[in-house]
């Protein structure tokens, strides 16, 4: 489900200003309401995610959305496999999200050095993502990093054009903008439980990408 489009960040890997431009426009809690209530009632979806690329940069229409799921009574598990910024949460929209159905948090960390941040132009301090994780521990969240979860749908993806021998171009226009969460998600060790991911994230960073192919 998408609640919002755009992004004001200058992050130097993402394409989602171009794709969406820098101006976050939110849509009307009560439009966002009656597509859950659709979902749910007409297809039987019992869980979503929000995918928006900035879903609480303006707390005060997120809290606003939130509590409108909340008083329509839409009960469904949802979590962020989009991530959030980790800088734009505080106790109040953590515990709202809790009560609105919310069962795991993802953040788009990308690593954890400052340094590293500082090049990528994240605009992200590290004191913020600890903070941010403390306070969705406490509300009984799980917490997880949005670099993970894009990892293993990529390999989805690659995995599907192997399949369907789509022209290789096509995926190196995915993959390259995401060499960095790659090699953040090998750096935390993220994928240590999962071997396939973990050997596609090796194989994608130690070949030059003119020469990928779908051996």
């Amino acid at each position: 489900v998408s609640c919002s489009r755009g992004c004001p960040h200058l992050c130097h890997f993402c394409a989602g200003r171009i794709a969406n431009g820098l101006q976050v426009r939110y849509r009307s809690p009560r439009h966002i309401v009656d597509e859950l209530r659709l979902l749910r009632d007409r297809y039987g979806v019992r869980s979503f995610g929000i995918e928006d690329p900035n879903f609480t940069h303006d707390m005060h229409k997120t809290k606003a959305i939130l509590e409108a799921i909340v008083e329509a009574g839409i009960g469904l598990p949802w979590n962020t496999p989009s991530g959030v910024r980790a800088d734009k949460l505080d106790r109040e929209l953590v515990q709202l999200m809790k009560r609105s159905g919310c069962t795991a948090v993802s953040f788009g960390i990308e690593t954890g050095q400052q340094a590293t941040l500082d090049r990528m132009g994240k605009d992200l301090r590290l004191k913020d993502v600890e903070h941010a994780v403390n306070l969705c521990r406490e509300a009984g969240l799980k917490v997880g990093q949005a670099g993970l979860q894009a990892a293993r749908r990529l390999f989805a993806l690659w995995r599907d054009f192997r399949e369907k021998r789509i022209d290789r171009s096509t995926l190196q226009a995915a993959l390259i903008p995401v060499q960095d969460q790659l090699r953040a998600v090998l750096d935390a060790g993220e994928a240590s439980d999962d071997a396939p991911v973990q050997r596609f994230c090796r194989n994608i960073l130690a070949v030059d990408p003119a020469l990928w192919t779908f051996a």
